[in-house]
């Protein structure tokens, strides 16, 4: 029958293409996840700050990302750490699940 999927025998399987595993730009991510480390206890000992992790700010260059209770956290965290800026995400309470 002409309209059947048939598979492929083995040996006519096509070869999946390489996986994308980009490399970070250099110096870039692995600079900032240095910087994180270094600040990521002093940060999270500011009344209000949840979590801190990597991302971009709103250009899209790296930040470090600040995790918050609420607004007011903003004038406790500073803007710049280490020439990388800082942006506060307001998330409320963190559970675990």
């Amino acid at each position: 029958m002409s309209g059947m999927f048939h598979p492929p025998e083995e040996s006519e399987a096509e070869v999946a293409a390489t996986p994308y595993n980009p490399a970070p730009a250099e110096g870039s991510h692995s600079a900032i996840a240095l910087v994180r480390d270094r600040t990521e206890q002093r940060l999270l000992a500011i009344e209000g700050v949840k979590g801190v992790g990597i991302g971009l700010d709103r250009i899209g260059s790296d930040a470090l990302i600040v995790y918050a209770l609420d607004a007011s956290v903003r004038a406790r965290v500073p803007a710049e750490i280490e020439g990388y800026p800082v942006e506060i995400t307001v998330t409320g309470e963190i559970d675990a699940l």
